[in-house]
């Protein structure tokens, strides 16, 4: 009995797309992503190209890779409000509110992007008035 043909879950096209943009982001190729995540090149390279019909193991640890590595970006020393202990409440408070803002459109993202690093300097100053106020920012 012939076997029924099954469709591209609909994970897999983004799931392609983060990787794609991840290594264009980082103007990286898919070899060095896959050293770097710890998986298969040709696996990875299976994947992308469709050859599989729903996100694989390699996938999964690729984009779990992308997701660790974007946070540990976010937390960069050149986070102006950025405690020692950065908690995952805060960073969830202010990705929901990005996110709110957001289409989830690439163009769009084009746009917020500047108008949020934009702020940095507003906050900048915003923090060096409270921490120089007599209550020393326990406002």
């Amino acid at each position: 009995m012939p076997r029924k043909a099954t469709s591209i879950d609909s994970e897999v096209p983004r799931a392609i797309k983060r990787i794609e943009d991840f290594c264009k982001e980082r103007n990286t190729c898919v070899f060095t992503l896959a050293k770097s995540a710890g998986v298969s090149q040709p696996s990875l390279c299976r994947f992308l190209k469709f050859e599989r019909k729903s996100v694989t193991k390699t996938a999964e640890k690729v984009l779990e890779y992308i997701d660790n590595s974007h946070n540990t970006h976010n937390l960069h020393t050149q986070a102006i409000m950025r405690p020692p202990d950065a908690d995952d409440a805060g960073r969830e408070l202010i990705e929901s509110a990005i996110m709110s803002l957001w289409d989830g459109e690439f163009r769009s993202a084009q746009i917020l992007a500047p108008l949020i690093r934009a702020l940095k300097p507003t906050l900048e100053i915003a923090v060096s008035m409270i921490s120089d106020s007599p209550r020393g920012g326990d406002a």
